[in-house]
């Protein structure tokens, strides 16, 4: 498969979701795919061969993954955001200071390409799907509405370009005002359909993956994990249509 003119990868290491480079992507009509782990960046490597990827180094940035993995990627075009790495640059490796430097540099380069668009959406009740299967894998019933609750709030995150973000205040107001009740009431019948699928899950070692620790996930850790799959299905689903 020939590298994909059309879709950036932004790799970074907190939650925090970037406003500057979902612009970047709407006004060069490219998608966007976000990882924080360099085995899901390597699996996007591998399946969808994006044209440019972005580090942003200001939070936890770490050099040994990148100097691996711009040894093993020569064939895409490496932005770094943060002018002190200049001593990184190279035939395909760019510094630039802040996002719109990196606007311009990566919409300059791109105006040489063909502007076609390719739609990698998943349809909702795909979505779904996705969503119920992980939430049943994790011992999830679907009779609390907290399980309605959860499905929606991360579908949401997904529709709205929200993948990784940790931004589920505003989803909670927009829920409430759906369901009729308020953020509070979402918030606390989502943590208790958690609490619940912990105490009846055989395997706690799966709760324990999605935090990472030993103890029940957040809300957010929980949406991610499955925004993850969400995000894997798209890539899988892509891979497919440019075979």
């Amino acid at each position: 498969m020939v590298m994909n003119q059309h879709s950036i990868v932004f790799y970074h290491s907190d939650n925090a979701f970037c406003k500057d480079i979902y612009n970047i992507c709407t006004n060069t009509k490219m998608h966007l795919f976000e990882c924080q782990k360099i085995d899901v960046l390597a699996y996007i490597m591998e399946k969808i061969k994006p044209m440019y990827v972005v580090f942003d180094t200001s939070v936890n940035f770490n050099t040994n993954i990148f100097n691996d993995f711009e040894r093993n990627n020569k064939s895409c075009y490496i932005y770094l955001i943060g002018k002190k790495y200049l001593n990184f640059c190279n035939e395909h490796v760019f510094v630039v200071d802040n996002y719109k430097m990196l606007e311009n540099a990566i919409g300059n380069h791109f105006r040489c390409f063909s502007n076609q668009f390719f739609n990698f959406d998943i349809t909702e009740s795909k979505c779904y799907a996705i969503i119920h299967n992980a939430l049943n894998t994790l011992c999830f019933k679907s009779k609390y509405i907290g399980f309605k609750y959860i499905g929606d709030l991360i579908y949401e995150l997904y529709t709205n370009s929200s993948i990784s973000n940790g931004k589920c205040n505003d989803t909670y107001n927009k829920l409430a005002k759906r369901y009729n009740t308020n953020s509070c009431n979402i918030e606390k019948s989502i943590r208790f359909c958690i609490q619940r699928a912990f105490e009846n899950c055989q395997e706690k070692a799966l709760f324990f993956n999605i935090s990472k620790t030993s103890r029940i996930p957040s809300i957010k850790e929980l949406a991610n994990f499955i925004l993850d799959k969400l995000y894997l299905s798209c890539i899988s689903d892509t891979t497919k249509i440019n075979a």
